[in-house]
């Protein structure tokens, strides 16, 4: 072969290789079940000094009830220094599941297929999907749900809420299907390694929860909604301007 053809074959294959590795990137990391991957959590109990790290990681393999799993191992959960089996998970298209060898049902601990606006039931309340954002964490996507109380539209239930994170699962706890925090006493996600050779840490959820609370705050803040009044030139006057001002969308003579 010519080697000027030889150069242009060379050229289109890595143009091809290139294109395939940004769609790559672009992805949404969805890989949630990989053996070795793991989790770290942070447990505080306010009311008895409690304050500490512990674990979850994939390792093995399993089948239950006729279903191919993956097993999870704790380590520290319980403040003893220990590795334990907590259970398996599997996944069903955009749901997680949790089962162990003493249950024939399944718990669905997460479900990445709903969509803004979705609820679900969750005892005697019910949660709900507040936003659907996709975090860029070193060129790799990862899509995150925020969910919150659905018992009002509170401010409170909003900082309250969590994250279902595709890919890493619960911002509480890996095993809650329950992402919201309680007052008093929390556990809260600190990072996952996966299996790309990435770190998704909290900071990464950060800002974007701060982003998404602040909005929520200052749309429910009554106090927020003080009317502005204006000169018929669209400046901000106060009480001591005389004349024609226009204040919550009328003309008034401000004497």
């Amino acid at each position: 072969m010519e080697p000027f053809k030889i150069k242009q074959l060379f050229i289109f294959a890595m143009l091809i290789t290139s294109c395939f590795s940004v769609v790559r990137a672009q992805e949404i990391y969805d890989n949630f079940l990989e053996e070795g991957k793991t989790w770290t959590y942070h447990f505080e109990y306010y009311f008895k000094g409690l304050n500490y790290d512990y674990n979850y990681t994939i390792q093995g393999d399993t089948t239950i009830n006729g279903t191919a799993c993956k097993k999870i191992y704790s380590h520290n959960k319980n403040h003893d220094g220990l590795t334990k089996y907590e259970c398996s998970l599997y996944q069903k298209e955009k749901m997680i599941f949790m089962i162990d060898n003493q249950k024939s049902t399944p718990t669905i601990l997460c479900n990445f297929g709903l969509k803004k606006g979705d609820s679900m039931p969750y005892g005697n309340y019910s949660l709900k999907v507040y936003s659907v954002d996709t975090l860029n964490i070193e060129n790799q996507k990862i899509r995150c749900l925020f969910i919150y109380y659905n018992d009002g539209e509170s401010s409170d239930n909003l900082r309250e809420g969590g994250f279902w994170i595709e890919g890493i699962g619960n911002s509480r706890d890996l095993l809650f299907y329950d992402p919201c925090d309680y007052p008093g006493y929390t556990w809260n996600f600190k990072n996952c390694k996966l299996s790309n050779g990435s770190t998704f840490t909290v900071a990464d959820l950060e800002a974007l929860k701060n982003k998404i609370t602040s909005i929520r705050t200052i749309k429910n803040d009554p106090t927020k909604k003080v009317a502005e009044t204006v000169n018929l030139q669209g400046m901000p006057v106060n009480n001591n301007f005389k004349g024609i001002v226009i204040k919550n969308g009328e003309k008034i003579l401000q004497k």
